[in-house]
């Protein structure tokens, strides 16, 4: 079940995941769908890009995506527990 819910989320952040989206915008589509998908409310699925990937320490921010940015995000920290 905790496979599937993981695998939602990043197929919805996959198919979203565009220039001139924000980094805070792929947080709250990867929230969704995974809540969507049964998970339980549990943390963030944080998304950071261009400089920003260097994720230790640095909060949510809405940075505009840029062609050939890289982005990093982590669905580990989202408890997951299946309905």
């Amino acid at each position: 079940m905790i496979t599937a819910i993981t695998d939602r989320a990043w197929c919805k952040l996959y198919e979203a995941m565009k220039p001139g989206m924000r980094d805070i915008d792929l947080t709250a589509i990867g929230y969704q769908a995974m809540i969507e998908a049964g998970a339980e409310i549990g943390g963030v699925v944080p998304f950071f890009s261009g400089p920003s990937t260097f994720e230790r320490g640095l909060a949510m921010t809405d940075r505009i995506i840029q062609p050939g940015d890289i982005v990093y995000g982590d669905i580990t920290n989202f408890w997951l527990f299946g309905i």
